[in-house]
């Protein structure tokens, strides 16, 4: 872990708290993992001795490094690891990524969705649709997603041939001035049109008179509880 950096906090998140649920979802063995916001590379960490392959996705160059550092220490496979933005639609341009210039495991495509983010990087992109055809993948077991709010602009922009290749999704959604609760409505009935069952708490009414609010949203085949 980098001192006074965010990575104990997630590090908190993956290994004590669970925020992703490891412990409830069934993963398969042999099967693949696709890890978009990878940070430094412990959710992957956390897969790798349960999947054939775990491909960890991670924009900011910091914690690119420290990721594949990591998931090579832990016996998995560096060249699995991308230094990239994920993005709905494949441009091949570049993206500007705002991070905190003091602690760059905070990062977000939106310089609203977090708190300090006084720094800007220039990073590469690839769409979930191509990271699907590079790896030639037919299915996915499990999609674990954590990119402070850019949920919205990957999934909604993926083709529902690509969704329905994928067993679960895990992932943390936000709602905030930049992106009201309408964002995860449609984004609930478009998995749900998906053939996924989703379980999240972010359409609540209470929730919805909050102004800021992030959760994890579940979405699951009705055959992989």
């Amino acid at each position: 872990m980098r001192p006074g950096t965010a990575d104990f906090f997630v590090f908190d998140e993956i290994f004590i708290k669970d925020t992703y649920k490891l412990s409830y979802l069934s993963i398969e063995h042999g099967g693949t993992i696709i890890d978009i916001g990878a940070n430094v590379g412990y959710f992957t960490c956390a897969v790798l001795n349960n999947v054939n392959k775990v491909i960890s996705v991670e924009p900011v160059s910091e914690n690119y490094r420290q990721a594949v550092r990591n998931i090579s220490l832990n016996g998995g496979n560096p060249q699995n690891t991308l230094n990239c933005a994920v993005v709905g639609q494949e441009t091949g341009e570049k993206i500007k990524i705002f991070v905190d210039a003091n602690d760059k495991g905070r990062s977000s495509v939106s310089d609203i969705a977090i708190k300090a983010l006084d720094g800007e990087e220039l990073v590469n992109t690839i769409s979930l649709s191509k990271i699907f055809a590079d790896y030639n993948l037919l299915s996915v077991d499990l999609v674990k997603i954590d990119v402070e709010g850019a949920e919205y602009e990957i999934f909604m922009n993926t083709p529902l041939d690509i969704l329905k290749r994928i067993n679960k999704i895990v992932m943390e959604i936000h709602k905030n001035e930049r992106w009201p609760i309408n964002y995860a409505e449609d984004l609930i009935k478009y998995f749900k049109s998906a053939g996924f069952k989703v379980d999240c708490n972010i359409t609540n009414n209470a929730i919805k008179k909050k102004k800021y609010y992030a959760t994890i949203l579940l979405a699951t085949r009705e055959n992989n509880q």
